[in-house]
């Protein structure tokens, strides 16, 4: 930083040269002259590197805990649910060169406790390191010999997955690195590693026999030893040659009131190069927490300092430009919404603008769950959409329920803020701690025509204002989409059903006729055409009315679709003619389904009238085609079953002909089922 003058850290430097290292040096070096008869540890410098050495063993275990811990909150739970460990090795090669460098091997275990991915930094040295098999399969049980092993459950979504696992070799290094002289770690009695060999006159104390009375002296040597953990039998044992220690109190009271010398010029140092600009610097912060982004200090100070402050100066500009963007974002989404809207407002698919409606919604408030309701015929609220509540088939709601009362009053409810506005009368449809049920209203009806409902688990954060306002305005637009949509579908039913029978048009019959043709051609499959005629109906017209007469051909309309299947088309063809078509039969099945028909109609009289209670009786000819056999097209098929019909007119009427029974060239001449009515 060439211009800006010495920097914080080189005036620390000097500092510590001046004030620290240079006195150190030469107490270091009177320090080896006067212990120069004795430079071994005594029984008592062993009792204070236990503590030192397990207060040690509890900072790499922390540590390790610690590694763990950001393995899994790197979503290693992504990883174990995919299941590949390809993919998991290289997950885990990156995190150790990341955030995980401090572990000398990282895992991950699938919940049955067989390994999925491992990756070591290196092979131990000194002791014979467990595998990664071992590792996985003791990962909630005893470790093996020479391992500190510290794991973290995987909950994604509240499922268990499995774990992360960070290991810590206690070999060599680890023995090493303990603040004692000398250092062995022992397992089950067996040493794992050390900081120096262990001399040949040294004998190990029995597995097990950790002695907490401090430090003794066996034979030539003073012996200190001390369980590492509670759990499992590893222990540290130090040693030492027993001599007789040189009394140095002199030289540590020189050296303690060196230090508190230090200490005390050290304080008034740091607190005018240090403490001041760096509290100056937190009251900015703490002015930007608060809300105040125009905020802004002058950098001054060592160089380090004036990085800071410019920093904070970047993080308040940053800050401020974030939050206009987060605002920008909230307007958009909202824009988006209505855009939304208006395109379901075009859609004709009932269940698509269904589906995205209130898939949408739950994208928007961030829900797990969610149905959208529709009022049917009968007044009821009728399951349309199940978004995680998994009802039953068929699942609706009474005027009673939540929902049902959202509907009546055009009210929206979020639970649990909410709880006291709903009346007491409600008994159902409360279907979580957290739930918004929000009314959809129409346009055309003027009311509402459902409700939706969405939620989230108990444990999550409530709905808030917003989240109600940001629904309420979305089930507005759905509500005009889904009203389009059910106009558009009555619109088309219209246009396709006889209102009197409420059977298909022959419009319909025509275009569906195409299709049946063109499948039983591609399929190879026959397929039957019926022409149902009443016979006389003109003398019930004439006789009882024409009111009288809808009815009786409401009832025939009845009577034939209900002695036909499912995949059946019946059509009502004009007047009291009506035509079939039965895909997958040919002309012997059609034959028999015509019979059933004429049996139905003839065998039990209709009553109509109303009050009157007439009982009229009717019959019906029946005239057969069938595709390939008596033609290839529509209107060959029509004809053939017309010329079938005239012949069943001439030979008496009420009974069923096969075009087979007649000639390919019969053509009735026009009008003639009209004369033989």
């Amino acid at each position: 930083m060439t211009g800006l003058g010495m920097s914080l850290r080189g005036r620390v430097t000097l500092f510590v040269v001046a004030v620290v290292v240079l006195p150190l040096l030469a107490g270091a070096v009177l320090v080896q002259r006067v212990s120069e008869r004795d430079d071994q540890p005594t029984p008592a410098d062993l009792d204070r590197a236990v503590a030192a050495s397990r207060d040690h063993f509890a900072l790499v275990r922390a540590r390790a805990a610690d590694q763990a811990e950001m393995l899994a909150l790197a979503n290693a739970a992504a990883r174990v649910t995919a299941d590949d460990p390809e993919q998991a090795y290289e997950f885990l090669v990156e995190q150790f060169d990341t955030t995980v460098q401090r572990a000398d091997a990282v895992l991950l275990v699938r919940r049955d406790r067989t390994l999925l991915a491992q990756h070591e930094a290196s092979a131990p040295v000194g002791i014979t390191a467990p595998s990664a098999e071992d590792v996985a399969a003791h990962v909630t049980g005893q470790p093996p010999a020479g391992a500190l092993i510290e794991t973290r459950p995987l909950w994604p979504a509240g499922r268990f997955v499995g774990w992360a696992v960070a290991v810590t070799w206690l070999d060599d290094e680890f023995a090493r690195a303990l603040p004692a002289p000398q250092a062995a770690v022992l397992d089950g009695g067996v040493v794992m590693g050390g900081s120096a060999p262990l001399p040949d006159d040294l004998s190990l104390p029995a597995a097990g026999s950790t002695d907490r009375g401090g430090a003794r002296t066996v034979g030539r040597y003073a012996l200190a030893m001390t369980q590492l953990d509670e759990d499992h039998e590893r222990s540290l044992l130090l040693w030492a040659p027993t001599t007789s220690a040189a009394p140095l109190a002199l030289v540590w009271l020189v050296l303690l009131a060196w230090a508190v010398a230090s200490v005390a010029l050290t304080r008034v140092a740091l607190d005018k190069v240090v403490t001041v600009p760096v509290l100056r610097a937190a009251t900015v912060a703490r002015e930007v927490a608060g809300g105040d982004l125009e905020q802004r200090i002058e950098p001054v100070g060592p160089a380090e300092l004036r990085e800071l402050d410019m920093a904070l100066n970047d993080m308040s500009g940053e800050l401020d430009r974030r939050l206009r963007q987060l605002a920008e974002s909230r307007d958009q989404l909202r824009g988006a919404l209505s855009r939304l809207g208006e395109t379901l407002s075009s859609s004709l698919n009932l269940d698509r603008t269904l589906a995205v409606v209130t898939d949408t919604a739950m994208d928007t408030v961030q829900a797990d769950r969610a149905t959208l309701i529709l009022t049917t015929e009968d007044n009821d609220l009728e399951v349309k959409i199940d978004r995680g509540f998994d009802f039953a088939d068929d699942t609706t709601f009474d005027e009673h329920s939540l929902p049902g009362w959202v509907v009546r009053t055009g009210l929206s409810v979020r639970l649990p803020a909410d709880q006291v506005v709903i009346s007491p009368a409600v008994e159902g449809g409360v279907l979580a701690t957290h739930q918004l049920s929000v009314p959809v209203s129409g346009t055309a009806t003027g009311g509402c025509i459902g409700a939706l409902v969405l939620a989230r688990p108990e444990w999550g954060p409530s709905f808030s204002e917003d989240d109600l306002r940001t629904v309420r305005t979305f089930a507005n637009q759905a509500g005009v989409a889904i009203e389009n949509v059910l106009l558009h579908q009555e619109a088309r039913r219209l246009s396709l059903t006889d209102p009197l029978t409420e059977l298909w048009n022959f419009r319909y019959f025509q275009l569906q006729a195409i299709r049946e043709v063109e499948s039983a051609t591609r399929y190879n499959r026959p397929l039957g055409l019926l022409i149902v005629d009443l016979d006389h109906f003109k003398r019930v017209n004439d006789r009882h009315g024409h009111p009288v007469g809808d009815q009786v051909l409401a009832e025939v309309a009845r009577r034939i679709r209900t002695s036909t299947r499912l995949p059946d088309i019946v059509a009502r063809y004009g007047g009291e003619e009506f035509v079939l078509l039965l895909p997958g039969t040919d002309d012997a099945g059609a034959v028999v389904t015509a019979e059933r028909i004429r049996r139905r109609l003839s065998r039990l009289p209709i009553v109509a009238g109303g009050q009157d209670a007439l009982r009229i009786s009717v019959t019906c000819s029946v005239g057969v085609a069938a595709y390939p056999v008596h033609g290839a097209t529509v209107d060959e098929l029509l004809r053939r079953a017309d010329a079938a019909l005239y012949t069943a007119k001439s030979e008496g009427r009420d009974r069923v002909v096969n075009a087979a029974d007649v000639a390919a060239d019969v053509r009735p001449p026009v009008n003639s089922r009209v004369a033989a009515r």
